[in-house]
Parts: C-alpha cells; sequence; structure tokens
C-alpha cells in the first residue's frame, strides 16, 4: 500500500496516515447532554481533537451584546 492509498487526515502536523495515528473516542452522558469526543495521538501528543455535543432540553437563545 502506498500513501496515496491510506487515508488522511488533517491534523496540527499536516496531513498523515490514519495508520500512524493512536484514535481514541468517548462519550459523556448527563441529564442535559450528550458529548462525542474524538481525539487522535501521533507519539503521544494530541494532534487532532473534536467534540460534539446534543443538548437535551431545550434552551434559550438570545444575542449577547456587549455593553
Amino acid at each position: 500500500m502506498t500513501i496515496l492509498d491510506e487515508p488522511l487526515i488533517y491534523t496540527s502536523l499536516g496531513n498523515m496516515p490514519v495508520s500512524e495515528l493512536e484514535h481514541y473516542v468517548g462519550w459523556e452522558v448527563t441529564a442535559e447532554y450528550v458529548k462525542f469526543r474524538e481525539v487522535y495521538k501521533f507519539q503521544g501528543e494530541i494532534v487532532k481533537e473534536s467534540a460534539h455535543v446534543h443538548a437535551l432540553n431545550g434552551h434559550e437563545m438570545g444575542a449577547f451584546i456587549p455593553s
């Protein structure tokens, strides 16, 4: 397999082959929200991290206007 055949993922170190990265996922579930967190590491260093949060209860949305 050449590097062109393998999927790449964009990280803080640039595009890297997925096979060179450690991949971790986790879920946090509370009464207010569900959070999914995904982390990619290279040689123990976090090079990409993302989180997705789904609110379970409706929250009011409004604009913050600084004075």
